[in-house]
């Protein structure tokens, strides 16, 4: 039975592995091929501007079960190469060149990716650490910061930021990524984009985690 679990795990984590890989490069042609239009870009970076560079317009999104506020320059870009789960939310505001997302695991899922740890550690810890080591393996010179437990978040939430080359920017990219148990599911959610524009992004990071409802 565990010779059956771990052949099972070893398929999951070879599949998405190489899924990541292509996700890269895949994401690097839809950037060249459909980039937006020059007056919208335009629009688009003077509110931020306006807004002391943070992200304006706040609204209510939803995906399964989980409601968060987003900035309205976020439009839905449908593309799921820089994610695992095939029917992730991801959005853009291709200005700034910040990509947004968030895809849920289930418990089983997540005690599927638990089984593959040596250590004993519990969902939430499992599911992070998974795809922070997916993640690292698509950046050349990939690091991370420490995990932490975020305080702005309702729920239980797990808190990384990562840094390395990726093919999809060209240059020095940045990861913030949070993992959300809640509504017995486990969320993962990203803010992506140039090292150098990110800086001063994580507070709109946060704020994204702490109007988390269900």
């Amino acid at each position: 039975m565990l010779f059956v679990r771990l052949k099972a795990l070893n398929k999951i984590v070879y599949s998405l592995s190489m899924k990541f890989r292509y996700q890269i490069l895949f994401l690097s042609l839809t950037w060249l091929l459909f980039a937006c239009p020059p007056a919208k870009i335009d629009r688009d970076l003077t509110k931020i501007q306006e807004n002391n560079m943070d992200l304006p317009d706040l609204r209510e999104r939803y995906y399964k079960g989980l409601k968060f506020k987003l900035s309205d320059l976020f439009t839905n870009d449908y593309n799921n190469e820089y994610v695992i789960q095939d029917d992730a939310l991801t959005m853009a505001i291709y200005d700034i060149d910040v990509n947004f997302s968030i895809e849920v695991f289930s418990m089983d899922e997540a005690e599927l990716i638990q089984y593959g740890f040596e250590e004993e550690t519990d969902l939430i810890n499992a599911v992070h650490d998974n795809y922070v080591f997916k993640r690292l393996e698509t950046l050349d010179g990939g690091i991370s910061s420490i995990k932490k437990t975020s305080s702005k978040c309702k729920y239980p939430c797990l808190v990384q930021v990562m840094h390395g080359n990726s093919s999809f920017y060209g240059e020095s990219s940045t990861y913030m990524m949070a993992t959300i148990e809640a509504n017995k599911k486990f969320y993962v959610l990203h803010l992506i984009g140039i090292e150098e524009n990110m800086g001063y992004l994580f507070d709109d990071f946060e704020n994204i985690l702490s109007s988390v409802t269900l």
